[in-house]
């Protein structure tokens, strides 16, 4: 157990904040023998920093967040993480680790819509600029490794489950990337070539689509003359998904030597499949 201390202090938004807080650690192995082993861990984690809001580009959400360190009444953010594992070597140059975690979030901060923020002050737009919720993500990690011989390379697997909840909403988070597969190889060719090949296969993660748009007026009278805009009329949050993400890098890298002195040369072609990774969608609403 140990014992944590933040403090904070905003002069722009007259806010202090100080905190303690016991934080909790527990880790444990158990061997079966000579190569396996089951491991346990438990911890409470404490986060300081906030997001302020994500980044905007042409209207659209980027999953692209700014952080702000907290300050005012909000307490911190807290997790409590527990992981239960099995590890070992298959022969003596194959190493596997299969992981199961669960993470509990007790407390999360997040940016509320403008609307719902007082901004008569700065003192009051900072006590009134974030919303309490929860969350939770659990999923397992696999990993087989092999790094003696002519052919090296590993093989990892991941499962992520994650969901968070405000404003009585629940909805996965932009991060929430269900599967994840990644295998790399390396064949030495000789003493001085090297070849390697590296592929990876991700759920594509969720956004919120536009349903519709309309038509918006702004008055300005009397002091100018009106303005309209389009507004998009956006869908449940976080319901629907970028398309997987498809990539195959390969390389081929040579050894110089020198007297004593070893040069390293390689070669990498990436994404030779030439695969359409989606990173964000955006209207063009002049076509």
């Amino acid at each position: 157990m140990a014992l944590t201390h933040y403090y904070s202090e905003s002069e722009e938004f007259d806010q202090k904040n100080s905190n303690f807080f016991r934080t909790y650690r527990l880790s444990a192995k158990y061997f079966f023998d000579e190569l396996r082993a089951v491991t346990f861990s438990f911890g409470n984690f404490h986060q300081y920093i906030v997001p302020g809001g994500s980044l905007i580009n042409m209207g659209v959400d980027i999953p692209v967040y700014y952080w702000i360190p907290l300050g005012g009444e909000y307490d911190p953010e807290e997790a409590h993480h527990f992981n239960l594992g099995f590890e070992g070597w298959l022969k003596e140059d194959i190493y596997f680790s299969l992981e199961g975690y669960y993470r509990k979030y007790s407390r999360l901060l997040n940016m509320k819509n403008m609307e719902d923020i007082q901004i008569t002050t700065e003192k009051t737009y900072y006590e009134t600029m974030l919303e309490e919720g929860s969350g939770k993500a659990y999923g397992l990690d696999f990993l087989l490794k092999k790094e003696i011989g002519n052919l090296r390379g590993w093989l990892s697997y991941s499962f992520l489950k994650t969901d968070v909840t405000f404003g009585g909403e629940t909805y996965p988070t932009s991060w929430d990337r269900n599967h994840n597969i990644h295998l790399t190889l390396l064949s030495l060719l000789g003493k001085r070539y090297e070849a390697g090949a590296q592929f990876a296969f991700c759920t594509g993660n969720p956004y919120t689509t536009a349903l519709a748009r309309c038509r918006y007026r702004k008055e300005l009278m009397p002091y100018g003359e009106d303005e309209t805009m389009w507004v998009e009329l956006r869908g449940e949050r976080n319901q629907v998904r970028y398309p997987p993400y498809v990539r195959l890098d390969c390389s081929l890298g040579r050894s110089f030597y020198f007297g004593n002195n070893e040069l390293d040369v390689k070669l990498s072609v990436y994404n030779i499949l030439d695969s359409k990774n989606v990173f964000m969608y955006y209207y063009d609403y002049d076509e």
